[in-house]
This record gives structure tokens, sequence and C-alpha cells, in this order.
């Protein structure tokens, strides 16, 4: 008997996981490169299901009937492209390959990859993230741009003065094979860190670069909402499962009570 409510309150806990990454992949829709999650779930306990016969009975497989969380993973799909006016937004065109480029920015000392090709000069002439980070270029060095110079970048990931045709530095982008894929982790603003793997031992990226323009994010709303509303009706299923096996213990003890 214990086992339903067991059963009840796994299911509970998985659907409210889930809950929680359709409802970050809503609140960053409209985040630039943001790249939409999905969780997976793992058995936890199963049962060997027999066929009896004359001759005894014999094995057909497993039975899984209960799970719980295991990873959150992203989806790397590329989202829309948007039209910008400024030339230090930039963004990645993927080939056909199966491959994923990022950008390369350093945040509080450590390398992350990004999507998120929303670029600007600073005060001291660096380019950096929206949120302060530092673009890297090919050498792991902070890309500064002279002061009064007009951007302009080639599909190499070339940036140069548009005016002078003078190059400023290559942008450093880094390629994730699909294989490769789940080692990634993601942090806030859309910046992504290798589990067990170094960065700079990627290959280099592959993508061609583009300037005023600006990767969307590959939420797909209708599919999200859809997703909400499903997992809030297997949460609220999930708890009158465990409503009832809580009545059915009532009663139980009850009745040894007498």
């Amino acid at each position: 008997m214990s086992q339903g409510l067991y059963i009840g309150s796994m299911g509970m806990m998985t659907y409210m996981r889930r809950l929680d990454t359709h409802a970050n992949n809503i609140a960053n829709a409209q985040t630039t490169g943001f790249k939409a999650d999905f969780l997976t779930t793992k058995p936890i306990a199963n049962h060997t299901m027999y066929r009896q016969d004359d001759g005894g009975r014999t094995g057909i497989g497993n039975e899984d009937y209960a799970v719980m969380s295991a990873r959150v993973y992203s989806k790397l799909q590329p989202g829309a492209m948007q039209i910008t006016n400024s030339p230090t937004d930039l963004m990645l065109e993927d080939g056909m390959e199966g491959n994923t480029s990022f950008f390369v920015v350093e945040q509080n000392g450590e390398s992350m990859l990004t999507r998120n090709g929303h670029f600007g000069v600073n005060e001291e002439g660096y380019l950096k993230t929206e949120t302060g980070s530092y673009v890297l270029d090919v050498n792991n060095n902070h890309i500064q741009v002279p002061s009064g110079t007009k951007v302009g970048v080639t599909a190499e990931g070339y940036l140069y003065d548009v005016n002078t045709g003078k190059n400023i530095a290559q942008l450093q982008t880094r390629s994730v094979s699909a294989a490769a894929s789940d080692q990634l982790v993601k942090h806030e603003n859309a910046g992504f860190t290798l589990d067990g793997m170094q960065i700079g031992n990627l290959p280099s990226g592959t993508a061609k670069v583009h300037n005023y323009m600006l990767e969307a994010s590959n939420v797909d709303m209708t599919k999200e909402m859809a997703e909400v509303m499903t997992n809030q009706r297997s949460i609220q299923a999930s708890q009158r499962i465990m409503t009832s096996f809580d009545k059915i213990y009532e009663k139980e003890a009850n009745e040894l009570v007498k």
C-alpha cells in the first residue's frame, strides 16, 4: 500500500520540476540567444514481469513504476534572426553539419560560451556583453575597439574598421558537436561551460558571423504553455492520488485501534 503513496509523491516532484523548467523557458523567451531547456527522467524502482505457463514462469521484461528527475538539458536548435541597427550586434549562422558554434567571453576570470551576441563598447573601448563580460579574441585577449571606429565583421569573424579596412581582432568562437552537447552546463545570462572539459580544447567554430543581427531565443511559446498546463494537471492528479492513499491509511489505522 505504501508503494502507491511513494509513486504518487515521486511523480508530483518530477512534474513540479518539469513545471519549473518550462516556466523558466517562458520567462526567458525574449532573452537573446537563450536555449530552451528540457528535463529528463530516470527510473528508480522496477520489477520483473513474468509469464506463467505449465513449465513454470518465464521473465518477459522489466516494468518501471517510479521515476525521478535526472538532468536538465538545453536544445541547441537556432533561434530566429533579428535585424538591429547596431554594428556590434553579432549573430552566428551554423551550417548543416550538426555542430553549434558559440562566442567565447570571459566572466569573472572564467571563459564561457554564449550565443548572445548583443555586444557593446564600453568607455575604455572594450567589447563587452550586456552583463559586463569581456569578448575574447582567438588569442584569449580582451577585444579593444579604437575610439571612433565604425565596426564591420567578416564571415570568418574578423572585426575591422569600415573606414580604413584595418583589422581590429578576430573573434574567438568554439564549436560543440551534437555528441558533446550533453556536457554543456547552463549558467545565468545564456552562458555555458563544459562539464569535464576546458573550453579552449574545443575545436574552432565553423559558423559564419554577421553583424547588425541577433539570434532570438528558440523557445516555442505555444509548446511551452501547453507543457505548463499539462504538468499542472499532472501535479493535481498526483495530489489526488496521495490524498486517496492518506485516507486509506487513516481508515486502516482506525480499524487497528478497534
